[in-house]
């Protein structure tokens, strides 16, 4: 029996905890391939921790200058997990990282489902 690898979903957020967003999403595929975006921070996301930014490397201002639009990484998320979920997504870091991307989702106004 052939195992099938799983798409691996990753987050970097402004920060730890609450009032944290998502700046980053990346995935990588099964094939090998990988895909990543930064987010433009919306005007009421202003939580900002330098130790984060530390870790991660991601100065807010090159979020400003570089990131996408996060409705459009939204969509880009759905389209890209909806065929990948049925089988098995890991998603990096702690149990934080649903809660960002339950944010990008919110913004998107559409559900984010996993249960297919």
């Amino acid at each position: 029996m052939s195992e099938t690898l799983p798409t691996v979903l990753d987050i970097e957020a402004s920060g730890f905890g609450r009032g944290s967003y998502p700046i980053e999403v990346g995935i990588a595929r099964a094939d090998g391939s990988c895909c990543a975006f930064l987010i433009q921070p919306l005007e009421e996301w202003t939580h900002w921790d330098p130790k984060a930014e530390l870790l991660h490397g991601i100065s807010r201002d090159r979020l400003i200058q570089e990131g996408y639009p996060v409705r459009q990484v939204a969509h880009w998320l759905n389209d890209e997990l909806r065929e990948r979920v049925r089988r098995t997504a890991i998603v990096g870091g702690t149990t934080i990282p649903g809660c960002r991307c339950s944010s990008i989702m919110r913004v998107c106004c559409r559900v984010f489902a996993l249960r297919r």
